[in-house]
């Protein structure tokens, strides 16, 4: 993939000062008044838990949507080892007129919970569906939400092992986010970002340092920036290079078992899955291989055997009552162990991807 130097008259995503993008205000709703942001002591990286991890044994699990008539949606789990489907809990249906947008840990017990936002009427509530021992959801009411805010990202941005919120509002040029503990938001900063040539990209831990970062994607020129978390709950922007516009990203997980989030991609026009090892900003190593695209996507990243090193999982395209999934297991080194994992109906059910 294309990574080119930035030339000194490609605009940045976000204002900064001496290379830090500070706050200018608190948000994104009105009906809480809360302190700035804190920070926290980043866990150690031997005690991070796995991405999407449904029942606190270290391994990453499969989340499934389902849409029935009437416009109800239900969530079910696979707990996995591997390519074994160890358990399967649920369905749990979400209340009327929200849906699933987010997966994430915001209480800390290791067990992915889930933002259920509702958009169907005035209210815009957000709910945090925090998932038990059994596998059930336990509901708490968060917040109601300001007009034209969409939760866009849950990472954890103070290393304090719960899951935080990330907020953009795309028409006034605006990224927020909520500090979380549970379903109470302990902080909020509010933060301005150059609408008219960025998007908010994706998220991860590029450096290791148990604070969450953040990424930005030129509209036009598709070079990329990292907006790396500070002690001090601002961010140090950074460039990291140009993605080729045949390429999209698929999202983030530790390939290499360093300890450090890297970036996944694929082509549909080159057929190929292509992944970025990062350090901090700095890509260490790249690597492409030739998929069947047109009959296979990616449906989710993660350490689904437990070992250290992000997997990638694989749906087919089909969405027939019989449909195939497949893990490849990763090695660590830039290559892949393909296995098979199980039929289910991609007809109803869809898998949604990890945070």
């Amino acid at each position: 993939m294309n990574r080119t130097p930035v030339t000194a008259m490609t605009p940045m995503p976000g204002t900064a000062q001496g290379g830090v993008v500070k706050a200018v205000d608190l948000g994104p709703s009105d009906a809480l008044a809360m302190p700035a942001a804190w920070a926290a002591t980043p866990l150690a990286a031997a005690t991070r838990p796995a991405q999407g991890d449904a029942n606190a044994d270290g391994r990453s699990d499969i989340t499934w949507i389902r849409t029935r008539p009437g416009g109800f949606q239900d969530v079910a789990h696979w707990r996995m080892n591997g390519t074994s489907v160890l358990q399967s809990t649920g369905p749990t249906q979400v209340w009327q007129g929200s849906a699933p947008v987010l997966n994430g840990d915001f209480d800390g017990d290791r067990r992915v919970d889930q933002l259920w936002f509702n958009t169907s009427d005035a209210s815009r509530q957000l709910t945090l569906a925090r998932q038990n021992e059994s596998g059930g959801f336990e509901q708490s009411y968060i917040a109601i939400i300001g007009a034209g805010w969409a939760p866009s990202a849950a990472v954890d941005l103070n290393g304090d092992g719960k899951s935080d919120i990330v907020w953009v509002d795309r028409a006034r040029g605006l990224m927020a986010y909520w500090l979380m503990s549970g379903p109470t938001v302990l902080s909020s900063r509010l933060y301005s970002f150059d609408t008219t040539n960025y998007n908010f990209f994706g998220n991860g831990d590029f450096d290791g340092d148990g604070r969450g970062d953040l990424l930005w994607a030129s509209k036009s020129t598709r070079t990329l920036y990292m907006w790396r978390g500070r002690p001090d709950g601002n961010f140090d922007q950074l460039h990291v290079g140009d993605v080729s516009a045949h390429f999209q990203f698929l999202g983030a997980t530790d390939l290499n078992g360093d300890g450090k989030s890297d970036l996944v991609f694929t082509s549909f026009v080159l057929k190929l899955f292509s992944y970025w090892m990062m350090n901090g900003a700095a890509v260490q190593q790249q690597g492409s291989m030739n998929i069947d695209i047109e009959k296979h996507e990616i449906a989710g990243l993660g350490d689904y055997d437990g070992d250290g090193k992000g997997d990638v999982l694989w749906t087919g395209r089909s969405f027939s009552q019989s449909e195939s999934l497949y893990l490849w297991r990763g090695l660590g080194n830039g290559t892949f162990d393909p296995r098979f994992v199980a039929y289910y109906d991609h007809s109803s059910w869809q898998p949604m991807p990890n945070p």
